[in-house]
């Protein structure tokens, strides 16, 4: 009867033991798919932030590229900006910032617009 027992729990464990080797080839078969798949996304990745990077550098290279006289009326823009901000909130009434601030923002962009902005100070908007 003993032999029988032995018998029967070797058996179960060949069996178990085949299941577990089965078991462990589909793990490496799926960790191996899994790795590939990484592999693929992360190189589309790679490719992608070279493209956007490369498309960033030239942007960036049109905006140093601007003219003295852009790169001018730019800052001079900002300036104004900051300037009006500051005014409306310590309090200042819209129409006389944009009566001192407008003028100004419009001298930065030529004869043409600083003509307009000596009106728009003459008319004392």
């Amino acid at each position: 009867m003993t032999g029988n027992t032995e018998n029967a729990l070797v058996v179960r464990m060949e069996a178990t033991l085949a299941r577990f080797e089965r078991q462990m080839r589909r793990g490496r078969q799926v960790a191996r798919e899994t790795s590939t798949g990484i592999e693929r996304d992360f190189a589309n990745i790679e490719r992608r932030i070279g493209r956007s990077t490369a498309r960033s550098a030239q942007g960036l290279t049109g905006v140093m590229n601007v003219s003295r006289q852009s790169r001018f009326v730019l800052q001079n823009s900002i300036a104004q900006f900051g300037d009006m901000a500051v005014q409306l909130e310590q309090g200042t009434a819209m129409s006389r910032v944009l009566g001192q601030q407008l003028p100004q923002l419009a001298g930065g962009f030529g004869a043409l617009v600083g003509a307009l902005g000596t009106v728009v100070r003459l008319l004392g908007v």
